[in-house]
């Protein structure tokens, strides 16, 4: 039996191993993104006006509204590739925003088009909001998925090691404590 536990606690290191590895890029960019948007550091995205569209009205449920946006784009001799909208009721935004990107804008008389370019700090932080690429967008579902595995396999390995049990359920005990004193 005590063979079958190391066999598995062994598994369960290379796995948690290999997959915190593979993802380590994407953990180090949440971090270091997440971190500078908390102490306030951020870039502008440099925004160039290229057209007021009078009498406009922003309609985001447009059925048609990709094709229009294009349409609209073209028109005032903006050549850019987009995968999506971001929709609201007031401003529409071609995505991903991680490359130059278009908004119009509602105003009081029409709509502001504009063409922005992120620098690589905003563009950093887009991909850590999830405004990148779909299939960016999908990796990062991926990576949170197995962020959680990549936790459980560790605390599991923890709890599995008779030498590592009571350090790794203390440990435990206090930071989730700790999450939950500072939290709530």
């Amino acid at each position: 039996m005590a063979l079958n536990k190391l066999k598995i606690r062994s598994l369960l290191v290379s796995i948690h191993l290999y997959l915190a590895s593979f993802l380590a890029p994407v953990f180090i960019l949440l971090a270091f993104t997440g971190g500078l948007y908390l102490f306030g550091i951020e870039r502008p995205v440099e925004k160039t006006t290229v057209a007021v569209l009078e009498n406009y009205q922003v309609d985001p449920n447009r059925p048609d509204l990709e094709e229009h946006v294009a349409e609209i784009l073209e028109d005032n001799g903006i050549n850019l590739e987009f995968e999506y909208i971001r929709a609201r009721s007031s401003s529409l935004t071609t995505r991903p925003t991680t490359r130059t990107f278009a908004v119009i804008k509602q105003t009081d008389n029409g709509a502001e088009l504009s063409v922005n370019e992120p620098g690589l700090q905003y563009t950093l932080m887009e991909l850590h909001k999830g405004h990148g690429p779909r299939i960016f967008r999908t990796y990062q579902m991926i990576a949170g998925l197995v962020l959680c595995l990549v936790v459980i396999g560790g605390f599991a390995v923890g709890v599995m090691a008779p030498g590592y049990r009571k350090q790794t359920l203390i440990v435990s005990a206090v930071g989730l404590g700790f999450f939950g004193i500072m939290a709530f």
